[in-house]
């Protein structure tokens, strides 16, 4: 009759419900705004990292820096723009980071556990000023309040500042506490055009910080 249909209906029902959740790609912009760097995801779930920064090339190496076994669970070709994909098998912390920039870490996160929902984002306030310092603010006169702001995509002169002295090529004007150093037109301008958070970058990198004021 009818009381077996039902008990065969409900082993249907049950099985379904214990069935493992969907795969998911997740994806992240991989450049100097580490933001999106961390993310918790489940077994089988793949990365993507994104790379949109056509001038500057980077490149996805698991494993901390200068690890050991930095590089042999995954490793990208360094390059500015396409993607690059790693499918996570296991549970467990991940580290990884981009070779050639020290900033740019993070750690994918595996586990059985749901990842916690992502509450609904509240509307972004207005950028602070500090925030969109014209990055060639260290620069003796360049720092007028009238004319001391910029856009964060507007590319401007990179100008280190360091307590200590670097080496080479490092500055210490007169009636200045910091040590600086310039890669303007007099100094071949390796990097006389980048935005304040590739700048931000650059400076360190070398050990030292962006010059804002």
């Amino acid at each position: 009759g009818g009381e077996p249909l039902r008990a065969a209906f409900a082993g249907i029902v049950e099985r379904a419900s214990e069935a493992p959740p969907p795969v998911q790609t997740h994806r992240i912009s991989w450049g100097f705004d580490i933001s999106q760097a961390n993310v918790t995801i489940r077994p089988g779930d793949t990365v993507t990292w994104m790379f949109d920064q056509a001038d500057i090339p980077h490149d996805v190496v698991s494993g901390l820096r200068g690890a050991a076994d930095a590089g042999s669970l995954f490793k990208s070709e360094r390059q500015s723009t396409g993607e690059f994909s790693y499918t996570f098998a296991n549970t467990g912390v991940f580290p990884y980071h981009c070779t050639p920039h020290f900033s740019m870490r993070g750690a994918i996160t595996v586990t059985e556990d749901p990842p916690s929902p992502s509450p609904s984002p509240s509307p972004s306030p207005s950028p602070a000023p500090t925030a969109r310092r014209k990055v060639e603010c260290g620069r003796a006169g360049r720092c007028s309040e009238d004319a001391g702001w910029a856009d964060p995509s507007e590319k401007h002169e990179v100008r280190c500042c360091s307590d200590t002295n670097l080496g080479g090529g490092w500055r210490q004007n007169g009636g200045c506490d910091v040590w600086a150093e310039s890669d303007g037109p007099e100094m071949g301008d390796c990097h006389e055009r980048k935005t304040f958070v590739e700048a931000a970058a650059i400076c360190s990198d070398a050990g030292a910080r962006l010059c804002t004021a």
